[in-house]
């Protein structure tokens, strides 16, 4: 995503009480890299917000691979999120260390197969976590004007953003929790590209120069009336 089509993401999703969770959620994936399934399944006591140091933990059995299972930084954006989302939590029964940040909400349990249906109109369960949030993911692109973004874009952003910044790869892999050689080549590119334009601004900001090697045109003065 572009700056653009981020904040474009972030002002809708302010815009609707609805939403509210989604936005905060939205913030967290751009801003740590975390996969969608690392989100949903963190506990309370993975999200530690004291200290020097707040990050969240992402332990193997909620993780792809053993090269996610990691610490990750929260910023400051992050870290706003992650203060949200706790206090949402709080509200919605989740007191205890091993209940978990996104409390399941029983209301989604329709189905009279599903095991859960009894317990349709019992609110919320923090001891179970949520699953998905794609239909209001849906509802939320298109009312941007975005209807090819989908939530994993976040998690891509954070990790061009790290390159385009010229953070190192290997820090990059430690804090999104492993990329292969194909996404590290990738990846490399991005930064290589951030380079060539960030020259090209550095070219472009003596004008009067480039008129005089003949690599711009000089404005006429337009005639007067």
């Amino acid at each position: 995503l572009t700056d653009q089509e981020l904040n474009l993401l972030v002002t809708k999703a302010q815009s609707r009480k609805e939403w509210e969770a989604l936005y905060y959620l939205m913030l967290l994936a751009a801003y740590t890299g975390c996969r969608p399934c690392e989100i949903s399944r963190l506990r309370l006591s993975a999200v530690c917000l004291d200290g020097e140091n707040p990050h969240l933990l992402i332990r193997r059995e909620t993780t792809k691979t053993d090269a996610g299972e990691r610490e990750v930084p929260l910023n400051s954006v992050a870290l706003f999120a992650a203060h949200k989302l706790i206090e949402r939590a709080r509200s919605l029964g989740a007191v205890q260390p091993e209940h978990f940040l996104l409390p399941a909400e029983l209301s989604k349990h329709t189905k009279a197969t599903d095991p859960l249906y009894e317990r349709r109109f019992d609110g919320f369960d923090p001891t179970r976590y949520q699953h998905q949030w794609s239909k209001a993911w849906r509802a939320l692109r298109e009312e941007a004007g975005l209807p090819w973004a989908e939530f994993y874009c976040l998690r891509n952003t954070f990790i061009t953003t790290g390159a385009e910044a010229d953070i190192p790869l290997q820090v990059m892999k430690a804090m999104v929790g492993h990329m292969d050689g194909k996404m590290t080549e990738y990846y490399t590119h991005v930064r290589e590209r951030a380079k060539s334009r960030a020259a090209e601004r550095i070219a472009e900001s003596n004008e009067k120069l480039l008129e005089l090697v003949g690599l711009r045109v000089a404005e006429q003065p337009s005639a007067v009336q």
